[in-house]
């Protein structure tokens, strides 16, 4: 009877085991099979970039200066080797909260001080304060932004470190993007705050999605699509605008994307976070539903309109505009459509020659290039320095960041 109640114990127990080493082999070929299905979209995309880069070059070239300054306006977290593009509505306070906890930025012990009302003792750029030394304002966006500057540098010094970084910048829906824009900067007044509510007459002024899209019709006419042209109303500026997409490689990440996108990426980076998910109520279908129910407001020629706006980013990235001209009412002639399926296909692959910008690099699937038998004595010998000076630039981010863990110790309240 031991005997037979041993066996029973054993095959249990092995038919136990082999079920979790099943799911694991699972489990492990599924997370092989979404990298390698996310290197083929990095790849693509970059491929396709470059191409629509080397056809409008007029149009998406940024001027020197402004480039140079977007490019100090990067989260640059030498740590682990990343410069991130923020755009607005595109998970962009996900990823700061991101960078704030791989980096290890503790910013609870001002946000404790600032709940107090406490005194800061000495000068401190990473809070506002009042006229008493009280802190009034704690932003943790302008916490990593401030940690993340590449302070002082030069540009050549950045296109230097940039060469063995991952620049990334993560874009989705052009439509569904302008959508959340609306519903946040149109929808979501700036007074509407703890310590005032919003009158009546100034909920009543908030525009319909119509109105809206008359106003932003009326705002781009004649505009060509620059960063500058567009500072004024940087919420609803097109991605090339905002991230100089024919000078740097990013790896370009999509929210809307097959699968989990930002959930690969992480782990294709190796970074050791909690939480991937992005801020998109309900995810990218519901976002794309709501977003749908707003263009059925409008009419196809203002939809056409809207899309010759952002026109590049719907060829940049791949997107197309068909099921919101749809939704619209009316319709377009056939001419016009047409044009539109013509002007909506992606770019054709070709061979690239021209040096777009000084840190045009080639990225392999997102990862620093590596230095191979191939490669000239005259690449390593950049490719050291540049390993060399980001070493350096890690441990000087490593003490900033040590830095402002402290001055949000108990040792600064009075």
């Amino acid at each position: 009877m031991k005997t037979l109640w041993q066996k029973r114990i054993f095959i249990s127990l092995s038919f136990i085991f082999t079920v979790l080493i099943i799911e694991s082999h699972i489990g492990d070929t599924f997370t092989s099979s979404q990298t390698l299905s996310l290197e083929y979209h990095l790849q693509e995309r970059s491929r396709n970039i470059k191409d629509v880069c080397e056809q409008n070059k007029l149009e998406l070239m940024w001027p020197q200066n402004e480039f140079r300054r977007n490019i100090k306006n990067h989260v640059w977290d030498f740590t682990h080797g990343l410069a991130y593009c923020p755009i607005a509505k595109v998970a962009s306070t996900t990823w700061f909260l991101n960078f704030q906890a791989i980096m290890n930025i503790n910013i609870q012990g001002f946000e404790s001080m600032q709940e107090s009302r406490t005194i800061v003792l000495e000068d401190d750029s990473f809070v506002k304060k009042g006229k008493r030394g009280k802190i009034s304002k704690s932003n943790f966006k302008s916490i990593v932004r401030n940690i993340t500057a590449p302070d002082n540098w030069n540009f050549k010094e950045l296109t230097k470190v940039l060469e063995v970084m991952t620049p990334f910048m993560i874009v989705r829906h052009p439509f569904s993007r302008l959508v959340s824009a609306y519903e946040d900067k149109m929808l979501n007044p700036k007074f509407l705050s703890k310590r005032k509510l919003a009158t009546a007459e100034e909920l009543n002024s908030q525009p319909s999605f119509h109105e809206f899209v008359s106003w932003l019709l009326d705002t781009r006419s004649n505009k060509s699509g620059t960063e500058e042209s567009w500072k004024n109303v940087k919420a609803f500026s097109p991605f090339f605008s905002a991230c100089p997409v024919c000078q740097v490689d990013y790896s370009v990440i999509k929210l809307d994307g097959e699968g989990n996108e930002m959930d690969s990426w992480i782990r294709y980076l190796g970074l050791n976070l909690t939480s991937t998910e992005a801020h998109t109520e309900g995810g990218a279908q519901s976002s794309t539903n709501r977003a749908l129910d707003y263009f059925s407001q409008l009419t196809k020629e203002q939809v056409l309109e809207l899309y010759n706006i952002y026109k590049l980013d719907f060829i940049l990235f791949s997107y197309k505009p068909d099921i919101f001209i749809n939704a619209a009412k009316g319709h377009l002639t056939d001419d016009k459509m047409a044009s539109l399926r013509t002007s909506s296909q992606p770019a054709t692959h070709q061979s690239i020659n021209q040096n777009f910008g000084s840190i045009f690099q080639i990225f392999n699937f997102g990862k620093p290039k590596k230095i191979t038998k191939t490669s000239t004595q005259k690449d390593n010998i950049k490719d050291k320095k540049s390993l060399d000076f980001l070493n350096r630039a890690k441990l000087k981010q490593k003490l900033k960041i040590e830095n402002f863990n402290k001055r949000g110790s108990p040792s600064m309240i009075s």
